[in-house]
């Protein structure tokens, strides 16, 4: 297999030769750290975690006036004696707190890692313990008949939209920008001269954002899912969608051949297919605290996108979903909607400063168009993906503040890029842009399936854990 170099940023291959010329290991001593860490408290106690914050401006444009305190955990590494420094980890979303993803990074970065590195997880501003956004919040499940309904929808999305703002006074600063200004000053609080990272899906963003602003910080970078936030939305939703499409069709063709999957069932697609519209003209009862009690066609299609993530656990999920939707039971894909206003009030508040919505598409007519189009492209979720994200931040309170832009750096930094061929959420083609735009930057392919390959692939466990360890060693291309 074709060997491929990383290059290293001009700080960390001068680090990697001195290592390398007087023999000592990449150890470093513990950093002085302006932080007090304590036995975590509440939903992590048990995690054996310990906890701190870092304050930091509401308004990094304002940094004397009103702080919020971003809530941090910690896993010491297993090998204090070759620690390297610290691993700063973020899940994803937007809108998802990190403070306990260090509990389980053995499973999901390998053992290697979780011995040379501090894993240090976060809560981003407007999640968890960082200023949470709590708002009624819902996403779009539903496409619209006509122009009466769809502006129905955009009246009820603009009042939980300002209901939402009169709760949470934070909305207009929870822009990726400054979560990565936070991530610097997490830095500086750990006493850390560099970090490095892993991310995960929207962490990727985050993570290639504080890189731009920060290159000399970064020891090494994994982006692991890549989001694009370079490119206008609706071209990302129709790669979206036919990701979806493929991933679908690799679901559809594993459950017909396990036999524990849709027992009697030759054709699970049609028999997706049949449920989907079954649900539109009858929508199903469910039973899941914090989610709808009733699943439409629109939500089968919703949820099975997200089911999609895992062929390990949801995959099979989504089987039992399909089962009991045909015994008239949609419970298996209400829980994909059970939420208790806090993450999605997250999500859309993060998601709508970086993704302003387009006016224009307040006209049913021209979603409509664009939606059959994508139709015919990717028929069970290109039409339902374009009416889903078309209306979700038309009406936000709080104006864009970042924009997609194009990745500009000035110079190399190590950044490994992790693409999944079969991925259903962030297309193996973004990752691949990513990685021919940031210099410095290798691809690795994971030739899998799921979002996100480091949960998945044992071998990309082990070339993150190489190039977090060195990212100027050699390194493969490619993880069958």
């Amino acid at each position: 297999m074709r060997r491929m170099r990383r290059t290293a940023s001009y700080a960390a291959a001068a680090a990697m030769l001195l290592t390398a010329c007087t023999g000592e290991s990449d150890r470093a001593d513990e950093p002085e750290t302006a932080l007090t860490w304590e036995a975590c408290e509440g939903a992590l106690a048990e995690t054996g975690l310990e906890c701190a914050a870092v304050e930091v401006p509401l308004d990094w444009d304002d940094p004397g006036g009103e702080t919020i305190d971003i809530a941090l955990s910690r896993r010491p590494a297993d090998d204090p004696e070759r620690r390297i420094g610290a691993l700063l980890v973020n899940p994803g979303g937007p809108g998802a707190p990190g403070t306990s993803v260090p509990a389980a990074a053995d499973a999901s970065l390998g053992t290697d890692v979780v011995a040379r590195f501090d894993i240090v997880g976060f809560d981003p501003r407007g999640t968890g313990r960082s200023a949470e956004v709590s708002c009624e919040a819902t996403l779009a499940t539903t496409v619209p008949a006509d122009q009466a309904e769809y502006d129905q929808a955009l009246e009820n999305r603009r009042r939980q939209a300002e209901a939402c703002a009169d709760a949470n006074p934070q909305l207009p600063y929870l822009d990726t920008v400054s979560a990565a200004r936070d991530v610097e000053a997490i830095r500086e609080a750990l006493g850390e001269d560099r970090v490095s990272w892993y991310g995960w899906s929207y962490g990727t963003q985050l993570g290639a954002t504080y890189a731009e602003l920060f290159p000399d910080r970064v020891h090494a970078a994994v982006f692991d899912a890549m989001y694009d936030h370079t490119r206008p939305g609706p071209d990302l939703v129709d790669e979206q969608a036919a990701a979806r499409e493929a991933a679908f069709d690799r679901f559809a063709d594993w459950c017909e051949a396990d036999r524990d999957c849709l027992p009697g069932t030759d054709d699970v697609a049609g028999a997706w297919d049949a449920l989907v519209a079954r649900a539109q003209a009858d929508p199903l009862p469910a039973d899941v605290e914090h989610a709808p009690e009733t699943v439409g066609g629109d939500m089968v299609v919703d949820a099975t996108a997200a089911l999609l993530a895992s062929p390990d656990h949801t995959w099979p999920a989504l089987g039992e979903a399909i089962a009991a939707g045909q015994s008239g039971d949609g419970s298996g894909f209400a829980a994909m909607f059970a939420d208790d206003g806090a993450t999605v009030g997250a999500l859309l508040a993060i998601r709508c400063l970086d993704w302003p919505g387009d006016p224009a598409d307040r006209d049913f007519a021209r979603v409509a168009a664009r939606a059959e189009a994508a139709a015919e492209r990717s028929p069970r979720f290109g039409a339902h993906a374009h009416w889903y994200y078309a209306a979700e931040c038309l009406d936000w309170p709080a104006e864009p503040t970042n924009p997609p832009d194009e990745l500009q750096f000035d110079r190399d930094v190590p950044v490994l890029v992790v693409g999944t061929r079969w991925d259903p959420a962030t297309p193996y083609t973004w990752a691949e842009r990513a990685a021919a735009s940031i210099p410095g930057a290798s691809l690795l392919t994971y030739e899998g399936d799921g979002h996100g390959a480091s949960p998945h692939s044992a071998c990309v466990r082990e070339q993150v854990a190489a190039f977090l360890a060195d990212p100027d060693a050699p390194g493969e291309e490619t993880c069958e």
